[in-house]
């Protein structure tokens, strides 16, 4: 069986130095996670109607830590969830805090780690990429397959966090912001890589015409199967935020200036409205020159969990200053 984890793994390693060439993103995805935390903090204030503490903050996705500032996040939360699928990319970032980058002599135990796949269904994945090696000619079941899987709610994928005891497994309504950090495409990419490898059309063509919500095969069916995988993961993220809470979604939602169909989370607003409620006015978005003639569009968009139940009332971290 193929396995997506391998893949995720590759692609970090081939990034584990490139800290330099994100710069200019990593700015201004640390702006609006401050922005995002800072919201969560005001919300609460006016709940409580007394001064909070910092927010627990959960990141899915931070794979090497590249696109982040982890010393500032360290003292942006009270609490630190660092997640991904790829372990060893996770080890690499808390290396960014112990050593080199920040001079701090040891990991803070604010800081938690999970490996897992954030509710991508990386098992589904795995199947469907096997199943396309053995039978191409049988896409249409595959496909068909892969939009019944589900993530089973309340099961953790994955496993505790390296390195780092007791971490555990996020639980639900736990955090107060939640990020999904530039995972959106790589959980459509090798789904989309594969079907146009096996039907042969080409990949500018193919994400033109998903954008365009064709009807033909193999359009209709995949487009299905690429909104279930990005719903299912910011459904996964939702359940970690507590009631009220703020989900931010950092998206690359175009490469070299074409659509990337599934990784844009305003798409998916009427269909996660169930679940979480997106802020139309709070869009932003930037281009990030990834390398010489790539460049990324970055929409950020900030959600809410409805809701409005602040902390119990017991929670340590809503003291001033925060409990970490």
């Amino acid at each position: 069986m193929l396995d997506y984890r391998r893949i995720q793994g590759l692609a970090n390693r081939t990034t584990a130095d490139a800290w330099a060439s994100y710069d200019s993103h990593r700015e201004q995805t640390m702006r609006r996670i401050r922005e995002a935390a800072d919201l969560e903090r005001a919300d609460r204030m006016r709940m409580t109607r007394r001064e909070t503490g910092r927010s627990r903050i959960l990141v899915a996705g931070a794979g090497n830590a590249n696109d982040l500032d982890l010393p500032e996040l360290v003292g942006l939360a009270s609490e630190l969830w660092l997640v991904d699928i790829d372990g060893d990319a996770l080890g690499r970032a808390l290396n960014t805090v112990t050593r080199g980058r920040n001079e701090v002599h040891s990991t803070p135990a604010k800081i938690k780690t999970w490996v897992g796949d954030a509710g991508g269904l990386a098992d589904g994945i795995d199947l469907f990429l096997t199943q396309m090696e053995t039978n191409p000619g049988d896409l249409a079941r595959a496909l068909s397959e892969l939009a019944q899987v589900s993530w089973p709610e309340g099961l953790p994928r994955g496993a505790p966090g390296r390195g780092v005891p007791g971490s555990g497994y996020p639980g639900q309504d736990s955090v107060d912001v939640a990020v999904s950090q530039c995972l959106l495409s790589q959980l459509v990419w090798p789904v989309t890589e594969k079907v146009w490898q096996v039907t042969g059309i080409a990949w500018q063509e193919g994400q033109r015409r998903l954008a365009a919500e064709a009807k033909e095969f193999p359009y209709s069916l995949l487009g299905q199967v690429l909104r279930r995988l990005a719903l299912s993961h910011l459904s996964w993220l939702t359940r970690t935020v507590r009631p009220g809470g703020i989900v931010l979604v950092n998206s690359d939602v175009r490469w070299r200036r074409v659509p990337i169909y599934g990784a844009n989370p305003l798409v998916l607003r009427a269909e996660a409205g169930s679940f979480l409620r997106f802020d139309r006015d709070d869009v932003k978005a930037w281009n990030w020159s990834v390398e010489e003639s790539v460049e990324a569009l970055i929409l950020s968009v900030v959600a809410r969990k409805p809701g409005a139940s602040a902390r119990p009332k017991g929670s340590t971290t809503d003291l001033p200053g925060g409990g970490g």
